[in-house]
């Protein structure tokens, strides 16, 4: 028992640390967020629901829960699920041009929270407000897995492990995945690393003194991730030189890695984004390599808004 609540108290951690790096973020532009004061809301849920957690895993674990925490608990969660349920009855998801990414994040955190049922029924939410640039991919495979995966059913992406006193050698196992051959293109289209790197990242996460290769030797690994590391560096390497569209060599913000499906011919087509600290917009560049021996060029870059709105395009030098 008290190797499964560990492991669920963990799992909420990897949520966290998955969905919720926004959720204590500055501020964002006002103009920006059309209701900050909801925004502020969800954000100060989510502590709230943290606090009551921490608290309440480690003495369940332990056998020393009283009648006066479980009561909390239990109404933190239905209180926090009737007020989702209330917001997307009238706002829709709340997306980021609504809350913010970290606001919009904190109502995912809540949702991944609440019990199956509820999860459940804001599914087809959280499906069309990522097919509407208005939550990621990742967001939603972790909410169709953790709902698949409590009714016993094989989950589609593979983000459910199973306990830890089920992984052999420290390895860990995922629950049932459905076909699960192709299980790394289904991640690649929701912008998720490949199963065996996500494993890898789950172990080390798990068990900080395990052996792991450096990121970019795995990557290096991937089909198509020598290309997908490439075209990183070759903006990296366009902003060093104060080349980059939008980006000026002393902007603080970083390349996030993602699925690439290996090419089947070229010239490739790769878009990058830049997520620069302190900043709403997401920079984006598109970059073509002609041939394996060519090296990669900018075709386009722009910007696009919190909700996914292109706003800018950017003159690219020739």
């Amino acid at each position: 028992m008290c190797n499964v609540v560990r492991f669920l108290c963990w799992t909420l951690l990897v949520v966290c640390l998955l969905v919720g790096r926004r959720c204590v973020s500055e501020d964002p532009d006002p103009v920006t967020v059309r209701y900050p004061e909801l925004r502020a809301e969800l954000l100060k849920r989510v502590a709230e629901d943290q606090a009551i957690a921490k608290e309440y895993y480690p003495k369940e674990a332990a056998g020393t829960l009283d009648a006066a925490l479980i009561a909390r608990r239990q109404k933190s969660l239905a209180d926090n699920s009737a007020r989702i349920k209330q917001i997307v009855q009238r706002y829709g998801w709340p997306g980021p041009e609504l809350v913010g990414r970290d606001g919009s994040d904190a109502a995912f955190l809540l949702v991944m929270h609440s019990d199956n049922a509820f999860r459940k029924e804001m599914l087809p939410y959280v499906r069309a407000a990522y097919k509407a640039f208005k939550t990621s991919g990742q967001n939603y495979a972790l909410l169709q897995d953790i709902v698949l995966a409590s009714e016993g059913k094989p989950q589609v992406y593979g983000t459910r492990l199973k306990p830890f006193n089920q992984w052999p050698d420290h390895t860990p196992i995922p629950e049932p995945i459905v076909d699960a051959a192709s299980v790394d293109k289904r991640r690649a289209e929701v912008g998720l690393l490949p199963l065996s790197l996500y494993l890898e990242d789950m172990k080390q996460m798990r068990y900080p003194n395990s052996e792991q290769r450096p990121y970019e030797d795995r990557i290096k690994q991937l089909p198509g991730g020598d290309l997908m590391l490439g075209a990183i560096a070759y903006l990296g390497r366009l902003k060093q030189q104060n080349m980059l569209p939008g980006v000026s060599k002393e902007d603080h913000g970083f390349f996030p890695y993602s699925g690439f499906t290996k090419p089947d011919h070229f010239p490739v087509s790769r878009t990058e984004s830049f997520s620069k600290n302190g900043s709403d917009s997401v920079y984006y560049y598109t970059v073509v390599k002609p041939s394996p021996e060519a090296d990669w060029h900018l075709k386009a870059a722009g910007r696009r808004d919190i909700s996914g709105r292109i706003v800018e395009r950017f003159p690219i030098r020739r």
